[in-house]
Formats: structure tokens, C-alpha cells, sequence
């Protein structure tokens, strides 16, 4: 049984992923379908399939949690009530809803942690600069970082607590 852990995909599969999923957004084939109803291996890897979603981040317009929700979310991340407050009353709706279901299958990954070697710390460490996107332009800036990644986790570790 192949161990996982942080280990990033390939780069020559991710154009074809890519572009596959562009041809299969909607679904319309019925042999795609067929394919991910079966439960039948894709060709990619788990790494690759996790850079791909990575990457599908990090091509967004905006991070998934916006830059001017940073400031308040740093601010109450040792309080949970207002971490929750703030993300669902202050994230606009489809970044909430993304949010959830990252979050959801993040913890779902999380918990076969014995087999794929992700914890939720291993995850948060992989995750927060993809959804945040801070700026790295100093040593003070990097630090500022660990209190992201916190936040992550916690998202991840108490997901049925926030959502």
C-alpha cells in the first residue's frame, strides 16, 4: 500500500487533468459518468489530483478567503465563536459553500491519517497559503503566517463545529 504524505503531483499529468475536467464540467457524458460512478482508478494520481485542486486555487481571481477578512480572522482565531461568526456572515456565499466542502473532505482525508500519512497538521501546512495567499515579503510577514495555518487547522480538526 502506497504511503502518501506531502508530496506534490506531477506537472506533466496536470495540463491534461486540467483540460479533461474543462471537456467534463457539466457531466454530459455518459461514459464520464460511468467512469466516476465505478469507482474505477483515474488515471492520475492522488498527488496529482491534489496539486490540480491546489493549483484551481491559486488561479482564482481572489483567495478563497479574502484579503479583508485576514486582519478580523487572525484577530479572533483563539476564539471559535467568532471565527465562525466571521466566516459565515462575512465570506460571500460561494466561498463560503467552497469553503465547507473543502473543509469537509479535507477532514475526511485527515482522518485515514494512519494510511496517508495526512494530518490535519500535515493538511494545514499544504492548505493555508493556497487559501489565503498572503503576501511573503518579509521574515515578519512569513511568521505572521503561523497564525493561517492555525486557523486552517482548526477548520479542518472541528470542521462540524464551523459548518
Amino acid at each position: 500500500r502506497r504511503v502518501h504524505g506531502r508530496t506534490s503531483g506531477n506537472q506533466k499529468d496536470l495540463q491534461p487533468l486540467f483540460a479533461r475536467f474543462a471537456c467534463t464540467l457539466n457531466l454530459e457524458s455518459k461514459s464520464e459518468k460511468k467512469v466516476l460512478k465505478s469507482g474505477l482508478p483515474l488515471p492520475w494520481s492522488v498527488d496529482t489530483v491534489a496539486s490540480a485542486l491546489k493549483q484551481f486555487f491559486c488561479l482564482l481571481p481572489q483567495p478563497l478567503i479574502p484579503y479583508h477578512l485576514h486582519g478580523q480572522l487572525k484577530e479572533a482565531n483563539t476564539d471559535g465563536n467568532k471565527v465562525k461568526r466571521l466566516i459565515s456572515n462575512h465570506l460571500p456565499q460561494p466561498n463560503y459553500v467552497t469553503l465547507h466542502h473543502l473543509m469537509s473532505h479535507l477532514s475526511r482525508i485527515c482522518q485515514e491519517c494512519q494510511v496517508n500519512k495526512m494530518t490535519v497538521e500535515n493538511m494545514a501546512v499544504c492548505f493555508w497559503p493556497t487559501l489565503f495567499r498572503p503576501c511573503f515579503d518579509s521574515l515578519d510577514a512569513m511568521a505572521e503566517g503561523y497564525g493561517f495555518r492555525e486557523l486552517i487547522e482548526s477548520l479542518i480538526a472541528s470542521y462540524n463545529f464551523y459548518f
